[in-house]
């Protein structure tokens, strides 16, 4: 059946070359399921849907975010000071860790000034200095960094996705033993 849809796609080429190859198999991904033709010499054995794109549900944004921020919120920065004996692991000790955090809360930071139109908002998410060796090691002048309030919110992110990934079995625990 997949190179029956190929075949379709080029017009029923039976000799596609490498490129036509290459643009029907991105066109099947990316666009509908396959199926046979009623022409074809082959039947589905069964009714077994080939995942694609516009065959998952979509999702509400709102929703999604909603149980995000009820994530964030329940990690919250009270949990991290009552706990403080428990969490205080190599992990969390570790200076790389915090660095790469704030690496990516750069990234976060130049991502939402995208976004937002307020200047006052722009001005107070950015940061013009850093204790972080990483960043200033990377930052050859054109460095977006975060401030101390979003490195916060990405250190408790970080930690609840890490926190998630070793309650769930879906995700391969992070190595963080040297």
């Amino acid at each position: 059946m997949l190179f029956s849809a190929i075949r379709a796609k080029g017009g029923f080429n039976n000799n596609p070359t490498v490129t036509q190859f290459e643009a029907a198999y991105k066109a099947l991904l990316v666009h509908p399921e396959i199926k046979s033709s009623t022409s074809a010499n082959c039947l589905a054995q069964d009714s077994t849907s080939i995942l694609k794109i516009s065959s998952l549900k979509k999702k509400s944004p709102i929703k999604d975010q909603d149980v995000v921020l009820d994530l964030l919120c329940a990690a919250g920065t009270q949990h991290i000071v009552e706990d403080e004996d428990e969490l205080l692991t190599v992990y969390q000790n570790s200076n790389y860790i915090k660095d790469v955090v704030g690496y990516i809360a750069g990234f976060v930071v130049r991502s939402i000034l995208k976004c937002i139109q307020c200047e006052v908002c722009a001005k107070e998410i950015k940061s013009h200095e850093t204790n972080s060796l990483l960043l200033n090691k990377k930052n050859r002048g054109g460095l977006t960094m975060a401030n101390a309030d979003v490195v916060s919110i990405c250190q408790i992110a970080e930690r609840t996705v890490r926190e998630y990934s070793k309650k769930s079995n879906h995700i391969k625990p992070f190595d963080t033993d040297d």
